[in-house]
C-alpha cells in the first residue's frame, strides 16, 4: 500500500514519466456539474488513467480551480462497471414508461484520493466512499451521478476537500463502460503498444 501511495504521489508531480514507465492515459469523459443559480450544467474534463503495475484506474476531474483525483482498484473498477450497466438499463426503463426516477445504483470505495486547489500541492487524502446514482432531470433526461464525501489529508487535520456531484449523461457512460471493459482496454493498450512501435522507429 506504501509503494502504490509513493508511486501515486510521483505520478502526480511527473505525469509524463508516469505514462511512459506505468500508466496509460485511456480516454477522456465529458462530466458536467450542475448549478444551481444557473439551473443548468457546465462540462468539465473527467480523465481515465490504467496502471499497468497495479491494475488499478485513475480517475481525475479537471475545474477551473480544483482538481479532484480518486483511484479504484481493479476489483472496484468491475463495481463502477456495474453500476454503469445498471444505469443503462433503467434508462432505457425509464425512457419507456416515460417517468422520472432518482435512485441510488451503489456504492463504490475509492482507495486513494487527491485534490489540490489553483497551482497549489497535492493533498493526499484516504479512502473514500463513493454513492452512485440514477438521477432524472426530466422524463428523457436520465443522468449518471457520482456523489462524493467530504475528502480529507492524511497528514494535515485542518485540509478537506468536498468534490461537486459529478453527473454524466448517457453517451458519456456508454463511452467510459467501454473504456473499462476487459475488450476496451485491450484495445487501447494494443493502440499504445503500436504507437510505441512507431515511435522506436524515429532515432
Amino acid at each position: 500500500m506504501i509503494h502504490k501511495l509513493i508511486f501515486l504521489c510521483f505520478a502526480m508531480a511527473c505525469p509524463l514519466y508516469a505514462h511512459a514507465q506505468d500508466s496509460l492515459s485511456v480516454s477522456y469523459i465529458k462530466g458536467t456539474h450542475y448549478n444551481e443559480t444557473l439551473n443548468s450544467f457546465k462540462g468539465v474534463p473527467f480523465k481515465v488513467d490504467y496502471n499497468f503495475k497495479t491494475k488499478d484506474r485513475k480517475f481525475t476531474i479537471v475545474e477551473t480551480i480544483n482538481t479532484t483525483v480518486f483511484v479504484l482498484t481493479a476489483e472496484n473498477s468491475k463495481l463502477l462497471q456495474r453500476a454503469l450497466a445498471k444505469y443503462q438499463r433503467w434508462s432505457r426503463q425509464a425512457n419507456e414508461e416515460g417517468v422520472r426516477l432518482t435512485k441510488e445504483l451503489g456504492k463504490v470505495s475509492a482507495e486513494t484520493t487527491f485534490w489540490k486547489t489553483g497551482g497549489g500541492k497535492f493533498f493526499l487524502g484516504g479512502p473514500e466512499e463513493l454513492t452512485l446514482l440514477f438521477a432524472s432531470r426530466a422524463n428523457n433526461d436520465h443522468r449518471f451521478a457520482i456523489h462524493f464525501p467530504n475528502f480529507r489529508s492524511r497528514y494535515n487535520r485542518y485540509a478537506e476537500h468536498k468534490p461537486r456531484t459529478l453527473y454524466l449523461e448517457l453517451s458519456e457512460v456508454t463511452k467510459l463502460a467501454g473504456i473499462l471493459s476487459e475488450e476496451g482496454l485491450q484495445g487501447l493498450l494494443d493502440q499504445a503498444q503500436k504507437q510505441s512501435e512507431i515511435e522506436s522507429r524515429f532515432k
